[in-house]
């Protein structure tokens, strides 16, 4: 049967959505709830929900995996890797494929996960051929394949439970087989220059491997072979803030985490914030407060 969760927290909606690893960072001192419905059957699994607060949202789609994404309802301002989506054209995130989004309160999607394996062999077998599953993000265009498919999600997405009739995720899988089928042979095109979402891609798998919370400028310069221009460009562009704000929102939801999932008799707000690096602690609670409306000490207290 499917399985709900409704949290205020963004960090306890993480794993929520179809399976998926994804980091959300809030944007904003709402307190209204994530909402999601979890359903699964043998090779697909959908997840349906929406936020009513605004969050920046990094994931990547599992080796193995292919995620399609298609908004239920859009407030404006929605864009993965850097593009704006809208309702008509759901987005397609191949295996191994980082993706950013900026998500604004208000906004409902529908996320389906299926195996790469799996879709392939039912591409030969609906005699469409082998699928082109490299590393891609692709806002799909509102052909008829499409459009079933979008059909399907949307049926799916009213009823989650319909997942588990026997034969319903073989649809699925149908309806995206034919959706990614190509029309035609590609046309060979000239390399492109590297996407917004990329260069972010870049500077955050430094971050991760390096567990630096505020990374400098510079650094991330020399781990995207970008200038500052164009890397600040690029996180304009993809998650609509600058490198600064986004990763002292990253690190400030980070202590958030540690303090809802800490007890004051175990820890204090001092320790937590250095082990994340932060140093100036009144100008920690001052923006903490800022951002979500009490200090850090009141979150420590406020949960057992």
């Amino acid at each position: 049967m499917p399985t709900s969760l409704v949290t205020h927290e963004a960090h306890e909606f993480t794993h929520a959505v179809a399976g998926l690893a994804i980091d959300f960072v809030r944007t904003d001192r709402g307190f209204g709830p994530a909402v999601m419905t979890n359903a699964g059957a043998r090779h697909v699994k959908v997840g349906v929900g929406g936020l009513d607060f605004s969050t920046v949202m990094d994931s990547e789609t599992p080796e193995g995996s292919v995620a399609v994404q298609l908004l239920l309802t859009n407030p404006g301002g929605v864009t993965m890797c850097g593009v704006e989506v809208d309702q008509r054209r759901p987005s397609v995130f191949t295996p191994g494929v980082p993706v950013h989004g900026r998500l604004p309160a208000g906004v409902r999607a529908a996320t389906l996960v299926a195996g790469a394996s799996q879709l392939q062999h039912l591409a030969m077998d609906l005699g469409v051929g082998e699928l082109d599953l490299g590393r891609t993000r692709v806002p799909m265009n509102p052909t008829p394949p499409v459009r079933q498919l979008v059909g399907a999600l949307r049926l799916v997405a009213t009823r989650p439970e319909l997942i588990e009739a026997p034969g319903r995720d073989t649809l699925l899988l149908e309806s995206l087989v034919l959706a990614l089928a190509p029309a035609q042979p590609p046309a060979r095109s000239a390399p492109r220059r590297r996407s917004s979402g990329d260069i972010v891609a870049l500077a955050l798998d430094h971050v991760l491997q390096t567990q630096t919370w505020l990374p400098t400028m510079s650094e991330l310069c020399r781990a995207t072979l970008a200038s500052q221009s164009v890397v600040r460009a690029a996180f304009l562009d993809a998650l609509g803030m600058p490198p600064s704000t986004y990763f002292q929102l990253r690190v400030m939801s980070e202590l958030r985490r540690l303090l809802v999932t800490s007890t004051p008799d175990d820890s204090t707000v001092t320790g937590l914030a250095s082990s994340l690096g932060l140093t100036q602690y009144g100008r920690v609670a001052g923006r903490y407060q800022v951002i979500y409306g009490e200090t850090p000490r009141q979150t420590l207290q406020r949960r057992p």
